[in-house]
């Protein structure tokens, strides 16, 4: 009979493995589902879990990664460790560093993941690894039917990457994807990564992948049924006139006329001021100066003080009205802006044509 020690061995063992705790996902897809699903689920242990193996995922797929997808996976595991929180946040924005490198235009999924600190955080840091020095990939100028990626873009000889650590992966001439997570500091030895070695003495025609519209572009050419035979078209004289001055018909706006409408008022009124008050004050004033026996000594004061006092009215109701019309004026001129009446939707004034 087994003892208790030995089944307790074997229950752990089982555990270890998988039984009865997270499965360990089979690829990078299945992978980056499981951890948007956790996260979802506010499962931030169980996400942590299903992206620990990403790197190794990687390496095992038999195809050309994506970047896209690389970096998703590598952004979601920053996601889980930063929020466990304690040591775990470092590490979360070690992952978070390592997805912007393989994935430069990486954004924040803020319909699953929010908009809290921890994104504020991913902002910053996405400022930092853009701003690193580029390093060389290293690929050979001649790599026969070998073709290298670096985080699923195809690179050549001179190409440069961001600093970092990167996906490397060469679809050998057999068809096979070998892959190596590096730094390029120094480069792999690209070629040597397919285990038959490459043949680099093949010329392959360089079919650049990239450019998908290339057959979509449109021709300048003459068409193909052309002949040496065909009359030349005439050439066309085109004469070009000098451009007419533009119209100017800007708009002035409420402020301006407010501005315009509040000055001519000041004017206007101290205008009144000076003819019904300043005027018979400053009259008055004077008459009994040249005859003093016909008023008190207080009755002339008081005339000297109500010709002063309405003088001050009207200079300063002039000379707000001065400034305020000239400040609408410049306005109007520094704005380039016309004057005639003009009545929009959400606004009244006035423009002209100069």
């Amino acid at each position: 009979m087994a003892s208790p020690s030995l089944g307790r061995g074997l229950l752990l063992l089982l555990l270890a493995l998988g039984w009865g705790g997270v499965a360990r996902a089979s690829s990078l897809d299945d992978a980056v589902s499981t951890a948007r699903a956790a996260l979802q689920d506010g499962d931030h242990r169980r996400a942590e879990a299903a992206l620990d193996d990403i790197e190794s995922l990687a390496l095992a797929e038999a195809r050309v990664a994506s970047a896209a997808q690389l970096g998703q996976a590598l952004l979601l595991r920053g996601v889980a460790l930063h929020r466990r929180g304690g040591r775990k946040q470092a590490r979360g924005m070690a992952a978070w560093r390592a997805a912007l490198v393989v994935a430069p235009d990486l954004e924040w999924d803020t319909a699953l993941l929010g908009e809290g600190d921890d994104w504020s955080i991913f902002l910053a840091l996405q400022g930092e690894v853009a701003s690193r020095s580029r390093v060389d990939v290293g690929v050979p100028e001649r790599t026969g039917a070998a073709v290298v990626h670096v985080d699923g873009v195809r690179v050549r000889a001179g190409d440069t990457v961001v600093e970092g650590r990167h996906l490397g992966q060469v679809t050998c001439d057999d068809g096979q994807v070998h892959s190596v997570w590096t730094g390029l500091a120094p480069p792999p030895d690209w070629l040597a990564l397919c285990p038959g070695g490459v043949d680099t003495t093949v010329e392959v025609a360089d079919d650049d992948d990239d450019d998908e519209w290339g057959d979509l572009a449109p021709s300048f050419g003459p068409p193909e049924s052309a002949t040496e035979d065909a009359p030349a078209a005439e050439p066309v004289v085109v004469t070009t006139l000098p451009a007419a001055a533009p119209s100017r018909s800007l708009q002035l706006g409420t402020p301006q006329v407010a501005l315009l409408g509040a000055g001519g008022a000041l004017i206007a009124g101290g205008t009144v001021l000076y003819f019904a008050g300043v005027v018979p004050s400053v009259d008055a004033a004077v008459a009994a100066a040249a005859d003093p026996s016909s008023v008190t000594r207080a009755d002339a004061d008081a005339l000297t003080s109500r010709a002063r006092r309405s003088q001050v009215i009207t200079l300063a109701a002039l000379s707000g009205g001065v400034a305020l019309a000239g400040g609408g004026l410049t306005w109007a001129v520094l704005l380039d802006t016309p004057v005639q009446p003009w009545m929009g939707p959400r606004m009244i004034g006035v423009r002209a044509s100069f």
